[in-house]
């Protein structure tokens, strides 16, 4: 996360949670969303991410043991590093 983070990077959740702010924030907002998750989960790309003037967006897949997620994140980068991500949650397209 420090590689691609900075220090200050704030993350926008789906939902009424609140802003996480700061990188060590941002590890344990991951770890603790994330722990439950059974180890078979997948993340994956639904299609290469896109960059232009700063930003980027890329549409995550997840797939759980009993059902299908998908979510749109745009992303501010600032010297090579994450600084803004803010998390949509998208419908997930029919098979």
């Amino acid at each position: 996360m420090r590689a691609c983070c900075a220090d200050n990077v704030e993350f926008v959740p789906p939902d009424e949670r609140p802003v996480v702010r700061g990188i060590d924030a941002l590890v344990e907002h991951v770890r603790s969303f994330t722990a439950a998750w059974p180890t078979d989960t997948r993340v994956s790309l639904a299609r290469p991410a896109e960059f232009h003037h700063g930003w980027a967006r890329g549409i995550l897949r997840f797939e759980f043991p009993d059902r299908k997620a998908q979510g749109t994140e745009i992303a501010r980068i600032e010297g090579g590093k994450l600084v803004t991500v803010v998390v949509f949650s998208d419908p997930v397209p029919a098979p």
